[in-house]
């Protein structure tokens, strides 16, 4: 397979990266590696066997509902058709008379949609199953939000301007669903997720989520000190500007060594230095009490002020910025994330370290830009959760359930790295059978079911991947046999998309 070309930036940022935090690449696939310490597993582990022993699956809770959803029939037009269209609509005319003057591909009779509140109205967001994208529709009355709108229009309007025709997007309601309850099986997964989690607490402190611009750090005159003493070591590569493969990796290599040589000389010798405890302590100093945490060798400070300091104390300096990643093959926000992750494990944080593993599993962090040939170089390390004895089979739909009442700062997973995640456990198969129970679970809202056969479809396309094929096929058949239940419109694009997998599961 030919590889592809890494943007240069990314090349040449990589090492200076990479160098305080070692197994985010590969080491996910080595039993004998994990991100945490052997000290910190026990610590943790123990942790967690005292939070599910507090965990009762069948206690009282709060009532959590379904968020406002229904049965839509759904348009997008553009061009001089739009007027015409615009006007019956306001005139509030049936489904028929305007689904009349539209193409095929203008129209969908029937989508399932949900409603969510925003910044701007109300907006309505159609389920895409086995269709092409679907675009949401923006209002502006935010009654909306409560109010049944069965036999109602909803509309986007888009005037003519000089790069583009007039358009229209509306949805005509078809049926609102009251909000109902939520079924006890979905319920204690959430609970336990909110048990685990804490949802009083944030990774980040106010300093950084106010301060996330990116491409501004500045040089503070302390800091700078420190690194030019840490650095002022021989042998340095220097980069050729040579993009050819050998060059790259040669570079690469000749980098480790000298890094590894570096490290070895501050820990030996420099950190013992009158001139390195004067200069760490007065950076230290400076990012802790004037918040001046932007500076473009943070990461390598706070391995120092983590050595020789403390690691809570290192710990609280990363919680005050926020990486944003410069493109998709940039892993500082990872190994940002991984630090965060690493550090609350040794030090016992655990409201700190579960929500930033599991940004790491979901994958939860900003780049400029992103690209999906990415995604198979960022491990999951799902394997750490399960080896500390977390309860996976509660975890992991609980992050994934969408309700009206949730916590303000509940954890949410993302349904394709969670799929990628189950397939890496040893106890996966514990796991989907929770996935297939709310599939099968009539009294849950169609679109957590939806959500749930989403997850089961990435679950064994990855199954398949690691060439678990006998297991696919059997999880496949049952997952099919699960759609009967659901409404024709939605389970014959579900049915179609398993087919497709069954073939390649044959092939």
């Amino acid at each position: 397979m030919k590889k592809l070309n890494t943007p240069i930036i990314c090349i040449l940022t990589l090492p200076v990266l990479l160098f305080s935090f070692k197994p985010i690449k590969g080491d996910g696939d080595d039993p004998s590696k994990l991100l945490y310490s052997e000290q910190a597993m026990k610590r943790l582990k123990k942790e967690i066997e005292l939070k599910n022993e507090s965990f009762d699956p069948n206690a009282a809770s709060k009532t959590l509902f379904t968020v406002p959803q229904g049965v839509a029939a759904y348009l997008e037009v553009e061009g001089i058709n739009v007027a015409r269209i615009k006007k019956l609509i306001d005139g509030n005319a049936g489904w028929k008379t305007v689904a009349a003057l539209l193409k095929e591909k203008e129209k969908v009779d029937t989508a399932y949609f949900i409603k969510s509140k925003t910044a701007r109205g109300v907006s309505f967001y159609p389920l895409e199953m086995g269709r092409d994208r679907l675009s949401t529709v923006e209002t502006k009355d935010p009654e909306n939000y409560t109010r049944n709108l069965s036999g109602k229009w909803v509309y986007t309007h888009f005037p003519k301007t000089s790069y583009s025709e007039e358009s229209i997007c509306a949805l005509f309601i078809r049926k609102e669903l009251k909000p109902q309850p939520l079924p006890l099986a979905a319920v204690t997964c959430i609970r336990y997720t909110d048990h685990l989690i804490d949802t009083n607490t944030t990774i980040f402190t106010k300093v950084a989520t106010n301060n996330t611009r990116l491409f501004s750090y500045g040089v503070n005159p302390i800091i700078g000190k420190l690194i030019k003493l840490t650095h002022n070591f021989p042998g340095k590569p220097e980069w050729k500007n040579d993009t050819s493969q050998s060059s790259i990796e040669q570079y690469y290599k000749d980098f480790n060594a000298w890094e590894e040589a570096r490290t070895r000389y501050v820990d030996d010798t420099l950190s013992k230095t009158e001139e390195f405890r004067t200069l760490l302590n007065a950076a230290y100093k400076e990012v802790s009490e004037k918040d001046t945490v932007r500076h473009s060798s943070m990461n390598e400070l706070e391995s120092y002020v983590e050595k020789y300091i403390s690691p809570s104390a290192a710990l609280a300096l990363k919680r005050k910025r926020i990486v944003i990643g410069g493109c998709s093959m940039d892993n500082a926000p990872i190994i940002h994330a991984a630090n965060i992750a690493r550090l609350a494990g040794e030090t016992c944080c655990m409201e700190i370290f579960l929500r930033s593993h599991l940004n790491i599993l979901n994958d939860r962090f900003s780049r400029v830009s992103d690209g999906s040939y990415a995604e198979p170089g960022r491990n999951t390390y799902a394997r750490e959760l399960e080896l500390l004895g977390t309860r996976l089979e509660y975890l992991i739909p609980g992050t994934l359930i969408v309700a009206k009442n949730l916590s303000n700062d509940h954890y949410q997973g993302d349904v394709q790295r969670a799929g990628r995640a189950m397939a890496e456990l040893e106890s996966r198969k514990k796991v989907y059978e929770e996935i297939e129970r709310l599939i099968n679970t009539e009294t849950l809202d169609l679109l957590n079911r939806v959500r749930f056969v989403f997850l089961a479809q990435h679950y064994n396309h990855y199954l398949l991947e690691n060439q678990h094929t006998q297991e696919a096929r059997q999880n496949l058949k049952r997952l099919s046999e699960a759609l009967k239940s659901f409404p024709g419109y939605i389970r014959q694009p579900l049915t179609t998309s398993i087919a497709s997998m069954e073939k390649d599961v044959k092939g």
